[in-house]
């Protein structure tokens, strides 16, 4: 398996049931999380920030992943931070971002992206992804600076993709220079 499989599997196994009220948390509950290399932060809702270093067994990179469940609200959070060799196909971040999205995608099950956007940010490529799976809201943000990838999930209930939190989540992402 590839090392982008192995992630998408970390990724899909972090996943948990999702579904969320149509409050906005407050703004004093929000915690900025800081990746252990310092490469980048990000803004992440209250509860458990499950910080978890991984090393996928024979495959050559390192990721660094968070994820805040609201159970309580049925929502997903997740940021995940990995740098990849030169033959990982990272040096082409378009096509590497677009082989990420279609990996994504396969787990769906019957689901698809609804609509994807391509820009540029901090010095990095980005995607910003929206689709649907039964009555799950998925978001998924990409960002590809030289051997990095950044990647901010949200998984919630219909029509919140784009709600105030996951918005306040995806923009506050910032990596290092």
């Amino acid at each position: 398996m590839t090392a982008r499989g192995l992630c998408s599997v970390a990724i899909a196994a972090a996943m948990l049931a999702l579904a969320l009220t149509g409050e906005a948390l407050g703004e004093e509950q929000w915690q900025t999380v800081t990746s252990p290399d310092g490469g980048f932060t990000v803004e992440m809702p209250p509860g458990k920030v499950l910080d978890e270093l991984k090393t996928a067994k024979g495959t050559p990179y390192t990721s660094h992943q968070y994820l805040v469940d609201l159970g309580d609200r049925n929502v997903t959070f997740i940021v995940q931070g990995a740098t990849f060799p030169d033959d990982s196909g990272i040096s082409n971040p378009k096509s590497f971002m677009e082989g990420f999205l279609r990996a994504q995608e396969k787990k769906f099950n019957g689901g698809k992206w609804t609509s994807i956007e391509w820009g540029a940010q901090q010095g990095a490529v980005t995607v910003d992804a929206r689709g649907v799976e039964g009555k799950t809201d998925r978001r998924c943000f990409e960002a590809v600076k030289g051997k990095n990838a950044y990647d901010l999930f949200y998984w919630g209930p219909p029509d919140t993709a784009a709600s105030s939190d996951a918005n306040r989540f995806f923009s506050s992402l910032r990596i290092a220079e």
